[in-house]
């Protein structure tokens, strides 16, 4: 986002970027600092053990955008172009004016709050959002964000249209922008397992804050990744500093405890591959998930926990394996 207030009173008050306060109780809450205006996040119904597993909002976001698509009148790639053509004569003339070429109009929003950008996105225009993306003058330009606090690098992963994740992570897009279920970029490809694109987004400088980043039902990426079994996206996150550890907001699980209370082996075994994992670690009620596997009976996952505890027990002391 622009800095400076001189910049930010020229930005009209509907094309502000809203950012998620997370130091709030759950569920967390949107801030417009344009206007001050505090929303909370909608908080996504649950689908398994009290947790959504984030496909329901991503099918359904999803679906939102082929709606959008039959709603919007068709627009062709000349159409957007010849748009492109006329507002950079209107940046020669006004002498690279902000409210030209790479200002307001091109990013005026529709009553979907959706930008130019976001449109040619959702119609799979590549190369013209990428030459949209090169017109913008700053970064706040590319980190509008819609009604449904979607900025166009969420629209790009739920299109899974790599070329313009690469294009606005090299333009500095940020990453940590929350939707309207708290869900970053990140979280996004996560849940669809796309390897590829959560490979360029933990490319960003704010790679950090989007992964330790919880949405509207208290999950980190790590859960998210974990929860929908795509292993080598969880992979990449730990490689990238992502906590194997980290506790989702409700009742203080970690992915250890969600691999035990539903008896999902292949995750388990993955996570025992983790030299950090803590065994050892409780939930807010004080339950491990040893104690997890044996309330479910989960017999095979319960010797796991016991073999892979005794192999911690070995290296602490210093015995050989």
């Amino acid at each position: 986002m622009a800095s400076g207030s001189k910049q930010q009173e020229q930005i009209p008050h509907h094309l502000s970027v809203p950012v998620v306060d997370t130091s709030q109780n759950f569920p967390p809450i949107v801030t417009n600092h344009i206007t001050g205006q505090v929303v909370p996040i909608a908080v996504q119904a649950t689908s398994c053990h009290g947790y959504s597993l984030d496909c329901d909002s991503v099918q359904e976001q999803q679906t939102a955008l082929e709606r959008r698509m039959e709603d919007i009148l068709y627009i062709s790639p000349q159409s957007f172009r010849k748009n492109l053509h006329d507002q950079r004569n209107d940046e020669q003339i006004a002498c690279k004016s902000k409210h030209s070429a790479n200002g307001v109009e091109m990013y005026a929003v529709d009553e979907n709050g959706d930008s130019l950008l976001h449109t040619a996105i959702i119609m799979d225009y590549e190369e013209v959002s990428i030459e949209y993306i090169d017109l913008a003058i700053n970064e706040w330009m590319l980190n509008v964000q819609n009604n449904l606090f979607q900025t166009p690098l969420h629209i790009a992963v739920l299109t899974d249209t790599v070329s313009v994740v690469e294009r606005l992570v090299s333009k500095n897009a940020r990453i940590d922008l929350q939707d309207h279920h708290g869900n970053t970029p990140l979280h996004l490809a996560c849940a669809k397992g796309n390897l590829k694109i959560a490979s360029v987004l933990l490319e960003s400088s704010l790679r950090k804050q989007a992964i330790e980043t919880r949405n509207a039902d208290g999950v980190t990426c790590v859960h998210i990744a974990a929860l929908n079994n795509h292993l080598d996206v969880l992979g990449i996150l730990l490689e990238k500093g992502a906590n194997v550890n980290a506790r989702e907001s409700k009742s203080g699980r970690t992915v250890l405890h969600f691999a035990a209370e539903t008896g999902n082996r292949r995750l388990l075994d993955f996570l025992f591959s983790c030299s950090d994992v803590n065994i050892d670690a409780e939930n807010y009620e004080g339950a491990t998930a040893l104690q997890l596997a044996r309330w479910h009976g989960y017999g095979d996952v319960i010797m796991r926990c016991l073999h892979n505890a005794a192999m911690v027990d070995k290296k602490a002391e210093g015995s050989p394996n």
